[in-house]
């Protein structure tokens, strides 16, 4: 029979009772209907049964009939729907349940709601159509439905894929409303069969072992409703398990993930977890990390969307982590990110950048192997050549070292595309136990490439490999919209800006092998460094001893293989770029520090100067702080023909003592690399200071060394420490020091000896008797005052002796910052000269002879006439000391004289030599003779008395070198000096009547202020009288006495000229005297006190003003 509306049945089937009246039917009398329908084949699905719960119907039926025409279809679709429920979490599905309850939506407000609710709950299957257990009420397992719902990761909308179906266990829809992301077995808008994307383990076995627990739920399940129709169900279930081939499926206790809202109270809780994930080990798509493993704790997972081209496998195949694969993923990495927090996932996109930046010229780069990599230029614009940096993002620098990019990396040219090509290779883990070189590759067209207009400097300190050291400092030069970028793990950066100059300065715990560079505020590439050359195993143990000078300072080393010697410090610096050579040398030598220690192979000593450019302002306006490192204020190295700069600061040692701690540091951390690239593990301190320190000064200075090691040792991983040999721990005098290197090095023989350090602002002076230190004075009076600032006061003269242009000497202002800038220029000037400056003297000396112009003559005569008035110091103290019966001779002592200012000693003698048999050695003897005023006053004119009393003048053969050789000798085998007076220096003798303080001082007495109260501050001080500069002054004119002549010196001033209070000469000496005094003292309103007043004799006041006037008066010809 055929009907219009219904299909034809193979038997024809009784009618209703009435025409129109709805005759209730049993779900078997509606299979048995359906298995009577003639039709041709399948070709779609059925939903034609006259009932609203149809789709319930033909799951149950397919499970139960295995003739139901789409049995088949409708199973596939029942197992892809169990498996998404299953894999929910695997698969990272947001799964949520909604519950629905008939009996309450039958009253529902919305008319539609109710209808619908009505029919449901009117036509519900019967009762004993369930899997589950008896009711025990009047409820049924069907008034209340559990509906599953997915929503979209994308558009966040949600969609039902099923219900919980007490006859099927889950019945899923008919139809979906769009596919489900990562979800492969979505066939067009329903489920299909999941098996063949489910090929790897961690899917396959979470779902058997789920559908397992499943059948043993249902068969546990006593006095069920339908034993029949649950024998197969679970018959099914245990089919589907069986198409999982490879699997052996079990139970246990894990569960997987609850589902949200999934009710327990129906379906016996039969859906309320998802499939327990399977722990292995193994990520087919892990990067492989080496050098970086320890900073890159998670694991870091690659996804691209060409694996399975390259890995000739399936998306389903792709195992990415965990259970997850690139197809659960869709091939969205992002997805991956969201759900696994304990992973690094990482594309192509965020390895690659999208642009290529260029610098000009094939060799932009140093230290660096990326040039080599090239083997064809890179023609640019008006370039022949030019260097790529690495197209890489700060992913890859996070992930690999320079060393293993270096063996990962490949550049090639494709001249007919006009690209670079770039590849990187990756070794992914988990292969059947192996691991896989994976290729990663992108092409740059150099059309689109940004090339900039200049090299910009960049530079890293020190040059130690990794692991030997524990800061490193990176300069940028900030050019063309170039700069380097800071890691998370770096300081800084620290900018400065001057005049066009702009800077960079970052700080890393770790040799920063490869830099992130950006462009215009974009990433701009990486530039990938090659290590430094690895540490020489030569010595252990380092003891450094480090002369802090006014002028100069010095270091010398003692490794404990070989003897004390002065070492050359390097630089150390690994440049990064090559820019212009002469900006490149400017720029570090400004803002960072140079490229080359000058003078080459003769530094130290080395110039006691700061740099302050770019931090000049705040520098200047908060003395108390003292400058950062580098981006405040680095140690400034001379250059020969290095002009006049106000952005120098010197004389720190003395003035302003917050510079000291910028350039100690950074001087102490180069010495410190030096030991570490030559294999030191410990390094121990040995400093010297003059004993004209302040007791306050002396305490900072040796417990900023105390602080300065315990920061070098973090920073270095050097162990790092301070000698404590004596009584006030590291310090020694420089006097002590001094002579211990003439003792143990040159073996001189102190019986009745003195030494002398002539440095740049003091000199130190020490007596031995019968090689017993018997007394240490440090006086405020040396090289500056015998030599540069009377050459100071005239620059054309200066000029004309040093060869050098001094204009700029002249320039900018007369601030106390900018006079001592001069007189650290000319003393550089004359360091890098004086070689040459000597035979020059000669020359002119010789000619100057017979000419009418008496300048040099009359500069030579200023320099003897200040150096005389140490050797007359020398002999007053020696006077006093044996008139205390201290020394048991009364007779000229054997001098040694040494220092950076010993050498002009050699300006004093015509020949350019001094010798012990030179005329001024005489001289020089014969006024100490002068000023320990013999018994015999006649004795002084006997010539031979005095030039036969003691062997005169020696000079050191290591100038400037002998403190800090002193430092580290060993052992004290040829003099001894006691601890209290090695440690406690006594108090100067004045050597003039001085008031300090309302407390008077006899020339002969020493300047004592013990006995006032350390705070009280110092608010008078005032020069008495010149007696004794009187006194000196005729022991100079009288010395010259049959000398004058081989001498070329003239005495410029006479005895009388200081004796009349009516005296030109002696009225200004005088007010010159207090100036020196009032400069002294200090800023009026804040006074110096007791314990930070530098104690300074006087007759050095008396001679320091006498100097100053007549260099004044030799400048302006009035001599």
């Amino acid at each position: 029979m055929t009907h219009l509306w219904f299909p034809d049945t193979q038997d024809t089937l009784s009618k209703g009772a009435k025409p129109g009246h709805w005759k209730g039917r049993s779900a078997h009398e509606l299979g048995t209907a359906a298995s009577k329908l003639s039709f041709d084949g399948i070709t779609t699905r059925i939903n034609s049964l006259p009932t609203p719960w149809s789709r319930v119907v033909q799951i149950e039926q397919a499970i139960t009939n295995t003739d139901y025409p789409t049995r088949g279809q409708l199973l596939d679709e029942l197992f892809g729907c169990l498996a998404v429920v299953a894999l929910s979490d695997l698969y990272n599905l947001d799964l949520k349940a909604e519950i629905l309850h008939l009996e309450e939506l039958r009253n529902h407000r919305e008319p539609a709601v109710c209808r619908f609710a009505s029919s449901l709950w009117a036509n519900k299957p019967e009762a004993s159509q369930s899997v589950l257990g008896k009711p025990s009420g009047v409820m049924s397992d069907w008034d209340r439905l559990m509906i599953f719902m997915i929503k979209d990761a994308g558009t966040h909308q949600s969609q039902p894929i099923g219900f919980a179906s007490p006859s099927s266990v889950l019945c899923p829809t008919a139809q979906l409303r769009w596919p489900i992301a990562g979800v492969p077995w979505i066939d067009k808008d329903r489920f299909s069969d999941p098996t063949p994307h489910l090929s790897l383990q961690q899917h396959k076995q979470p779902l058997a072992n789920w559908l397992k627990q499943l059948v043993e739920d249902i068969l546990s399940i006593e006095s069920k409703a339908n034993t029949p129709l649950a024998d197969n169900l679970c018959t099914v279930l245990k089919e589907f398990i069986d198409r999982l081939v490879g699997v052996q499926a079990s139970t246990g206790p894990d569960k997987g993930e609850p589902i949200p809202s999934a009710n327990r109270s129906i379906m016996g809780g039969l859906l309320v977890y998802s499939a327990a994930p399977v722990k292995l080990d193994k990520n087919l798509c892990r990067v492989m990390l080496t050098d970086k493993r320890e900073g890159n704790l998670k694991p870091v997972i690659l996804v691209d969307p060409s694996m399975p081209r390259q890995l000739q496998k399936k998306e389903s195949e792709i195992q990415l982590y965990g259970p997850d694969t690139l197809a659960t993923i869709s091939g969205d990495a992002e997805r991956l990110r969201q759900r696994y927090k304990d992973i690094t996932v990482v594309t192509p996109d965020d390895l690659f950048l999208d642009n290529l930046t260029l610098l000009p010229g094939g060799n932009a780069l140093e230290h660096s192997w990326l040039p080599e990599k090239l083997t064809a230029r890179l023609e640019m614009g008006n370039w022949e050549d030019t260097t790529p940096l690495l197209p890489f993002s700060a992913g890859v620098q996070k992930l690999f070292s320079s060393s293993e990019l270096k063996e990962r990396v490949s550049l090639a040219v494709d001249h007919s595309l006009g690209c670079l090509v770039v590849e990187l290779r990756l070794t992914l883990e988990g292969f059947d136990e192996d691991h896989l070189e994976y290729h990663l590759e992108r092409s740059y067209p150099l059309k689109e490439a940004k090339l900039l207009g200049s090299v910009p400097v960049i530079a890293i300190w020190p040059a130690i490999p990794a692991g030997r050291w524990h800061k490193y400092w990176i300069f940028s030069q900030m050019v063309d919209g170039l700069s380097v970028d800071g890691t998370e793990a770096w300081e800084g950066p620290e900018r400065v800006e001057s005049g066009s100059d702009s800077v960079h300065y970052f700080c890393s715990e770790h040799f920063p092998d490869l830099l992130k560079v950006s462009v215009d505020q974009r990433p701009g590439g990486l530039i990938p460094l090659e290590s430094p050359e690895p540490t020489k195993d030569t010595a252990d143990l380092w003891d450094v001893g480090l002369d802090f000078g006014t002028s100069f300072t010095n270091w010398a080393i003692y490794d404990h293989n070989h003897a004390p010697r002065r070492f050359p410090l390097q630089s150390a610096l690994w440049p990064v770029t090559a820019a212009n050579a002469e900006v490149q040398e400017e720029l570090l030598n400004r803002y960072f520090l140079p490229q080359t220690m000058y003078p080459e192979g003769d530094n130290p000593p080395t110039s006691t100067s700061l740099s302050v450019m770019g931090g000049g302002n705040k520098v200047n306006s908060d003395r108390e702080k003292p400058p950062e490192l580098f981006h405040e204020a680095r140690l400034h190295i001379p250059q020969p023909g290095e002009a006049f700069k106000s952005h120098l600061r010197t004389g720190f040692k003395w003035e302003h003592p917050e510079l000291q701690r910028p350039f100690l540091k950074q001087l102490a951390l180069m010495i410190s690399a030096d030991a570490v690239r030559r294999g030191a593990e410990e390094m121990t301190w040995r400093l010297s200071y003059p004993t004209a320190f302040s007791n306050n000064t002396r305490t900072l200075y040796r417990d900023f060394w105390q602080e300065l090691t315990e920061e070098l040792g973090n920073i270095t991983g050097l162990k790092q420490r301070l000698n404590k040999r004596l009584n006030d721990g590291p310090l020694l005098s420089e006097a002590v020091a001094f002579a211990r290197c003439l003792a143990e090095r040159q073996t001189i023989t102190f019986q009745h000896t003195a030494c002398m350090d002539i440095g740049g602002r003091t000199t130190d002076i020490s007596l031995w008797q019968r090689s017993s230190l018997v007394h240490q004075v440090s006086v405020p009076f040396a090289g500056q005052h015998i030599c540069t600032k009377i050459l100071n006061c005239r620059p054309e003269f200066a000029a004309n002796l040093l060869n050098e242009n001094l204009n700029s000497i002249t320039e900018g202002s007369n601030s106390r910052t900018m006079e001592l800038n001069r007189l650290n220029l000319i003393d550089n000037y004359i360091r890098f000269g004086s070689e040459n400056l000597l035979g020059k003297l000669k020359m002119q000396r010789s000619r100057t002879q017979s000419s009418k112009d008496k300048t040099l003559e009359q500069f030579i005569s200023l320099m003897a006439l200040a150096t005389g008035g140490l050797y007359h110091y020398l002999g007053f103290i020696v006077r006093c000391l044996y008139e205390k019966n201290t020394l048991n001779r009364r007779a000229c002592v054997s001098v040694c004289v040494g220092g950076n200012g010993g050498k002009l000693l050699h300006w004093l003698a015509p020949t350019g030599k001094f010798a012990q048999d030179s005329k001024i050695n005489t001289w020089l003897n014969r006024i100490q003779a002068s000023a320990i005023d013999w018994k015999d006053d006649e004795s002084n004119d006997n010539e031979s008395n005095d030039d036969e009393s003691a062997e005169g003048t020696r000079l050191s053969g290591e100038f400037k070198d002998e403190v800090a050789i002193g430092l580290v000798v060993v052992g004290e085998r040829h003099i001894s000096a006691p601890d209290d007076l090695s440690s406690n220096p006594p108090p100067p003798f004045s050597g003039e009547s001085l008031c300090i303080n309302g407390h008077e001082f006899t020339a002969e007495q020493p300047i004592d202020l013990s006995s006032i109260d350390h705070d009280e501050p110092v608010k008078t001080m005032e020069l008495l009288d010149l007696k004794e500069l009187q006194r000196y002054v005729r022991g100079t004119v009288k010395a010259m006495e049959g000398l004058r002549a081989d001498l070329q010196i003239d005495p410029l001033v006479k005895e009388s000229d200081l004796e009349s209070a009516n005296s030109r000469l002696r009225t200004r000496v005088l007010e010159r005297a207090q100036n020196l005094c009032d400069q002294s003292l200090g800023d009026p309103q804040h006074p110096r006190r007791i314990d930070e007043f530098s104690v300074e004799p006087g007759f050095f006041l008396g001679l320091r003003a006498l100097i100053e006037v007549l260099a004044e008066d030799w400048a302006a010809d009035k001599l």
